[in-house]
């Protein structure tokens, strides 16, 4: 993912889950991170947070490059911020 993406679409961290496909649509993502099942970087992700959440937040990746979104016990997801 590039930054220019992040910024012309003004995309959100719900809009990356649903285009990584973490849950087949946007509402079972906002189910998921309600019930407590959606992380970022480690962090348990609530829903107020997720519609809230800063990509253009250097400090939201790690090491400036990259966030790890899981979802659930399983399933990880490893998004890289390219220039």
């Amino acid at each position: 993912m590039s930054q220019g993406e992040l910024q012309q679409g003004n995309m959100k961290l719900l809009d990356l889950a649903a285009q990584l496909k973490v849950k087949a649509s946007k509402s079972e993502v906002r189910k998921l991170a309600s019930a407590g099942g959606f992380s970022v970087n480690g962090k348990k992700i609530s829903l107020d947070e997720l519609l809230k959440f800063d990509l253009l937040n250097k400090e939201n990746w790690m090491g400036g490059n990259f966030m790890v979104l899981q979802s659930g016990k399983k399933d990880f997801y490893l998004v890289e911020l390219s220039e």
